[in-house]
């Protein structure tokens, strides 16, 4: 399972497990919160009504007294009004008086007068001098069939002359609790919603972080040259810059190493010439040198030092363009432009083998963003590389095509191609073929110091075989348009 899954999953599960045990809580406090408010209000209307029935429970007349009227009023009475959306229509609340000994003398059910309830807990505890309340089921199985009793005592002075019992159906406040339990249903499921998008934006927000550091390092790993990515500033940040600090170190020995040993391998052939010259100049003196011979060691001592110089040269630019993640400065450059610098700077080179280098004379403006020096030095080094392997008396051509958003420059050459076996290696450094015409490697940088360049530019560098015979290389660049 992916780690942006887990999270997701870990989170939903937390915050579900969370979500359900709070809204348990609450489901099984909403009846009996209810069923205590309601309990809490009797209790006053049971105490005012012991108040007003305490005058005519001590005159003995309370059937035919004006309490009993008024309950039975009470009774006749219709009512329609909403209360916070509800709609009532009844009127639930019963009465019942007792005397000291529990007899009931009066009830709004008239079934009831005359019946001994000293034993109910509303009755008896009420003359005990307790709170006396209960709760009796008609359908034992069934509690919403539960009436609510509570009583209060009838008193005149220190005297308890009888108990006040006001009853309520629990099934009158069945709608309340319903409507309570939908909407904290309701709600907590928007906030269970809302929770999981939170954490769905929270993890992807992660996960994109994550994942482009996760590419960084597999673009490290793969050896491109990519710049550290933008995670924002947070622990994650901190982890890029680590990240980032170890491949520093760590490119930087391997590069050193790398450097190191290759730069000694390629300086001892030079090195062994100009050695080997010398030493045949420095034996001049027991064995005199013809003129023609010192002109021809001079010469190979400057033509190795100039290589030396070359390699260097080329070396050092090579490095300082691995150092670099991106262009410092990027300006709109007409490529056509470079490309017919580059021509110019390979023209010498072209007319001592004798090869044509064509196209590109009447090619149209083609803008790109990037360094115009940089494009034409990687431009001459590719010209330069295929007039070398090109047979006497050829051509190099130069074409260029403009496909969307992207310009593919084409150069081609007419020489015996690349050898299967290198065409793998060919751009490692110091990797150089035998010319056709059997004259000197090169130092084998060229075409390294031309796919950096390129790769600054945001660009590719393809090199392959011609099927009609030759190399073509295909350089593709996003235009500044």
């Amino acid at each position: 399972m992916k780690l942006t899954l887990r999270m997701l999953v870990g989170y939903f599960l937390i915050t579900g497990l969370t979500a359900w045990f709070v809204l348990n809580i609450f489901m099984q406090e909403v009846k009996p919160s209810v069923r205590e408010s309601l309990e809490n209000t009797m209790v006053d209307v049971a105490y005012l009504l012991a108040d007003l029935a305490a005058p005519e429970l001590a005159r003995g007349n309370f059937q035919n007294g004006s309490f009993a009227q008024a309950v039975e009023r009470y009774r006749q009475r219709t009512v329609d009004v909403k209360i916070w959306g509800l709609h009532k229509e009844t009127l639930e609340l019963g009465v019942y008086v007792t005397d000291a000994q529990g007899k009931v003398l009066f009830s709004s059910n008239p079934q009831e007068i005359g019946r001994d309830y000293s034993r109910w807990n509303d009755v008896l505890k009420t003359l005990r001098g307790q709170y006396g309340a209960r709760s009796t089921r008609t359908y034992e199985e069934d509690d919403g069939s539960a009436v609510l009793y509570v009583a209060a005592p009838v008193m005149r002075g220190e005297q308890t002359l009888g108990v006040v019992t006001v009853a309520k159906s629990v099934r009158a406040l069945e709608p309340i609790i319903v409507r309570a339990q939908k909407k904290i249903a309701r709600q907590g499921a928007l906030l269970l919603a809302f929770s999981l998008l939170l954490g769905i934006l929270f993890t992807v927000w992660i996960s994109w972080r994550i994942n482009r550091l996760r590419r960084y390092a597999q673009a490290v790993a793969r050896g491109e040259r990519v710049a550290l990515p933008d995670v924002g500033r947070s622990e994650i940040a901190d982890l890029g810059q680590a990240l980032e600090s170890m491949r520093i170190q760590l490119e930087g020995k391997a590069y050193v190493e790398r450097y190191v040993e290759a730069l000694t391998h390629e300086l001892k052939s030079p090195l062994t010439a100009i050695k080997a010259s010398a030493e045949c100049l420095q034996g001049a003196a027991s064995e005199p040198l013809t003129d023609a011979a010192r002109r021809q060691f001079a010469h190979a001592i400057a033509e190795q030092a100039d290589r030396l110089r070359h390699t260097i040269d080329t070396q050092l630019t090579l490095a300082h363009l691995e150092r670099q993640s991106a262009l410092g400065q990027a300006v709109s450059v007409d490529l056509m432009g470079a490309a017919r610098q580059a021509i110019e700077s390979c023209q010498a080179l072209a007319a001592q083998r004798n090869v044509e280098i064509a196209g590109l004379q009447e090619r149209a403006a083609v803008t790109v963003m990037g360094d115009a020096a940089l494009l034409a030095q990687a431009i001459a080094s590719l010209l330069s590389n295929a007039v070398e392997f090109s047979v006497v008396g050829s051509m190099v051509e130069l074409s260029c095509c403009v496909r969307q958003k992207w310009v593919e420059l084409t150069i081609r050459d007419h020489g015996p191609g690349i050898p299967d076996f290198a065409l793998q290696r060919i751009f490692e450094r110091f990797y150089s073929l035998p010319r056709p015409d059997g004259g000197p490697k090169s130092t084998g940088l060229g075409l390294s110091l031309a796919r950096e360049i390129v790769i600054l530019h945001h660009g590719t560098l393809a090199v392959i075989n011609h099927p009609a015979g030759g190399v073509e290389v295909r350089v593709e660049l996003p235009t500044d348009s």
